[in-house]
């Protein structure tokens, strides 16, 4: 199994308050070859509740704060991209959180392969996350640069 997979992927696992950020790294253990470690999470900063602007007017107050959060992860996984291959990156949220991501992610690192999980998994532990990814292919080599999307 583990020579089908992409073993450099970056996970973002998000809701629209927060994500956390982990990264694949190899277990030792022959039965699950693969794990998530997470790196740190990223929470909502409430800036936009205390009128910070952003690029996009007008919006509501859940809005700006989505789009601040995208920008805090985007920046974040620029960060971590700077520094270790990862490719590809997957966003796991709901469709319209990841959306908002996704347009950041693409901004920040333009040449990234981005892969779309559409589910909520921002409250459970690593091993479940990990599991449900593999259970739908999310590491599957990467098929050139058409992005991949997998509904949970």
């Amino acid at each position: 199994m583990a020579q089908n997979m992409n073993m450099n992927s970056l996970v973002l696992v998000a809701n629209a308050a927060s994500a956390r950020l982990f990264r694949t790294a190899n277990s030792g253990v022959p039965k699950a070859p693969i794990e998530l470690v997470e790196m740190g999470a990223i929470h909502s900063s409430g800036a936009a509740e205390q009128g910070v602007s952003t690029k996009c007017e007008p919006l509501s107050v859940a809005a700006k704060e989505l789009a601040l959060l995208a920008r805090g992860i985007a920046d974040k996984a620029a960060e971590f991209a700077h520094f270790h291959f990862c490719n590809p990156i997957i966003v796991v949220a709901r469709w319209d959180v990841s959306a908002a991501i996704i347009s950041e992610l693409e901004r920040a690192l333009p040449n990234a392969h981005i892969r779309r999980v559409s589910g909520d998994m921002a409250e459970l532990e690593a091993p479940e996350i990990m599991q449900r990814l593999l259970d739908h292919a999310a590491f599957s080599p990467l098929p050139g640069q058409t992005p991949g999307h997998v509904q949970l």
